[in-house]
């Protein structure tokens, strides 16, 4: 019959926390209907207690099997347990979570309560001749302070192991016991070091024939030779009696109980309840099993709750708090609508980063998000960085380009006449325009980097024709490589560093230039160095290495330009040092 709740509580979270873990289907009573409450005889009943309003409860309710909740050490729950009148001390916030592991247990000892009280309701309509008055009977009381010790122990199972080993001793009036429990690829006993492995033919009889063994009345399908085995197993540990264990059909642990206190054979009734504490322990380790995993997994959403406050989980119809900052509700619904895992980076419209998707099995929603503020301003802080570094090297390199180029021209605006029509004035002239046409055409060059199309490309190709076009030597041990690139900008890049540098050394020019290629990385994200090397090697800003306090050297227009080319195809252009001396190394990673 199902059980009868009777929660008394003026706290109304605290109410509504132990209404959820009652099982459904049992009868609910709250303590403003305590007054009127009848309890029948022969109906289970469990009382849970707040300590704190335990004077209002009426006395015909203070002998049901009850659980005290309180708070820990305080001097109501103290005395409670002092007086020994609850089934079961918990704190708070233990209610709110073991009480749910603890009830088909206190709802056992409620069924037994019950059925006492109809029995001796029974007996109040019997007419005895002459009724004799007599205590509680001692089983009665050892069986609910066993009961009272095993919730006390249910936390762990060694501690659970230790008390059904002295129900055993009690129940079975034995000195000794052995718990044999499954450890690994065996059977290890908890006290001592023996070991059963699961070849041994105990195991291999009881995984056909799970029954009681006592060394005189076997089984029919147990041979001769499974007889001696087990005797010898048994004269082993001192056992008189071997009682399973099992678990769906497994053989999870098993009891050796030794010899009894006064020297008798083990009955019907002894081996009866044998196999009655086997299944009670068998489904409290079950219970303690799942309580300890409860407890780990309530422990690490506590630490979640103070370390990470920004999760949650959500069920199918459970609304959206409204503390949750609007972007990430919006992106819980999407992930509600869609089923998938949704995104929410950061950036200037809104500072959040977040990720949201559908939970497993179940119509609820996970999401968790952080307040990405500092990282969209330390984001805008590096673009305006790069903004004004970008314009800083642009505006020395225009004013070195065009300050050199403007030279010949300013003399002769300033010096008109005949003399400044000679040859060598002419000459420098003609230059300074051609080099003014270069910047121009150089610098209109830039804005078509947004409309170029990049595609797979060999860079060991690309070098060959570069060097066939600047007559410098290639290294033909070079691997080949394909990178998603732009080949009119990469060879152009190439082109202008190797210009610069054979302009920076007049007297050898473009001699004993050579480039080589290697690899680095592989897969889907290969990477191109490209090292140009020879002899007094210079380029401005890179080779020699500027020191810190030196003025800044910004060469060439076409070396700016080149720099940024091979910046936007994710690599960099830097000097190299090796043991054969200075090299330039120019990385590709793709467009």
């Amino acid at each position: 019959m199902p059980a009868t709740y009777y929660l008394a509580t003026e706290d109304p979270d605290l109410l509504r926390a132990w209404w959820v873990l009652v099982p459904a289907g049992r009868q609910v009573i709250t303590l403003d209907d305590f007054g009127t409450a009848v309890v029948a005889p022969g109906i289970p009943t469990i009382l849970v207690l707040d300590v704190l309003v335990s004077d209002r409860v009426p006395a015909h309710l203070r002998s049901l099997p009850s659980v005290v909740v309180g708070e820990p050490g305080s001097a109501a729950l103290e005395r409670v347990r002092a007086a020994g009148t609850a089934r079961l001390l918990l704190s708070y916030e233990e209610s709110r979570t073991r009480l749910s592991a603890m009830l088909p247990l206190l709802e056992e000892i409620a069924d037994g309560a019950a059925a006492l009280q109809a029995a001796s309701e029974r007996l109040k309509h019997v007419e005895f001749a002459a009724p004799v008055a007599r205590a509680p009977a001692e089983d009665e009381l050892e069986g609910w302070d066993a009961a009272d010790a095993v919730l006390e122990r249910l936390g762990t199972n060694a501690d659970l192991t230790d008390e059904f080993r002295r129900i055993l001793r009690a129940q079975l009036r034995i000195s000794t016991v052995l718990i044999f429990r499954r450890d690994g690829a065996g059977y290890r006993a908890d006290q001592t070091e023996f070991v059963c492995p699961p070849t041994d033919p105990l195991c291999a009889l009881w995984s056909r024939h799970p029954a009681v063994l006592d060394g005189h009345d076997w089984p029919a399908t147990v041979g001769p030779s499974e007889q001696v085995a087990v005797r010898q197993r048994m004269s082993q540990w001192g056992a008189r009696l071997l009682v399973p264990v099992h678990e769906n059909g497994a053989l999870k642990a098993f009891f050796a109980a030794g010899v009894r206190e006064d020297g008798s054979l083990f009955g019907p009734a002894e081996r009866a309840r044998a196999v009655a504490i086997a299944r009670l322990y068998r489904r409290l380790t079950n219970h303690a099993e799942r309580l300890k995993t409860l407890t780990e997994q309530n422990e690490r959403w506590r630490l979640a709750e103070h370390y990470l406050p920004n999760v949650l989980v959500l069920g199918g119809e459970e609304s959206i708090p409204k503390h949750i900052p609007a972007p990430v509700r919006m992106l819980i619904s999407e992930a509600r609508a869609n089923g998938e895992v949704r995104h929410l980076s950061p950036g200037p419209d809104q500072p959040f980063r977040a990720r949201a998707g559908r939970v497993a099995g179940t119509e609820g929603v996970w999401v968790y998000w952080e307040d990405g503020v500092n990282e969209v301003r330390d984001a805008l802080q590096r673009q305006r960085n790069d903004r004004l570094a970008l314009l800083h090297d642009l505006a020395l390199t225009l004013n070195h380009e065009l300050g050199n180029a403007l030279v010949s021209l300013a003399a002769l605006r300033h010096r008109p006449g005949p003399e400044s029509s000679s040859g060598v004035l002419m000459t420098a002239i003609h230059r300074d325009i051609a080099n003014l046409e270069a910047i121009n055409r150089h610098l209109g060059s830039i804005p078509t980097f947004s409309e170029s199309v990049a595609e797979q490309s060999d860079v060991r190709t690309l070098l060959r024709s570069v060097a066939e076009r600047t007559g410098a030597a290639l290294d033909p041990s070079g691997p080949s490589v394909a990178l998603n690139v732009v080949p009119k900008l990469v060879e152009f890049a190439l082109e202008s560093i190797i210009e610069s540098v054979a302009e920076n050394r007049p007297e050898l020019g473009k001699r004993d230039l050579t480039l080589r290629l290697r690899t680095a990385g592989s897969g889907e994200q290969p990477m191109a160095h490209i090292s140009l090397k020879g002899p007094k090697l210079a380029l401005e800003g890179v080779l020699p290495a500027p020191l810190p306090g030196d003025i800044p050297n910004h060469g060439r227009v076409s070396v700016f330009v080149a720099k940024e080319i091979v910046r936007l195809h994710g690599g960099e252009v830097r000097a190299n040092q090796t043991t054969l001396g200075a090299e330039i190394l120019i990385s590709l990673r793709g467009w």
